[in-house]
């Protein structure tokens, strides 16, 4: 029996992981919701980049997965575009 709170369970929940725990550990996982500039449409891209990173990392991955301006575009400024983060702790 599993006690949380002064309630017990006998379920146990568990994610498997894709990467080894180490690994996972010396990375910042962040969800990104990308908005697009034409269509209605918003995508939530999983990011996963070392702690060290900084937001400039965050851009240059995004680029690689977003088509931005319906062109590869080798500068982020195809159109007005608002990053704003959000700390889950």
């Amino acid at each position: 029996m599993l006690v949380h709170y002064n309630q017990t369970s006998d379920i146990l929940y568990y994610e498997v992981l894709d990467i080894p725990l180490p690994e996972l550990q010396g990375l910042k996982t962040l969800k990104v919701a990308f908005h697009h500039s034409t269509k209605d449409e918003v995508v939530i891209h999983t990011i996963r980049l070392p702690k060290q990173s900084i937001v400039g990392d965050v851009i240059n991955d995004l680029k690689t997965k977003v088509n931005f301006c319906n062109c590869l575009c080798t500068s982020i400024r195809c159109d007005h575009r608002h990053l704003q983060g959000f700390l889950n702790a």
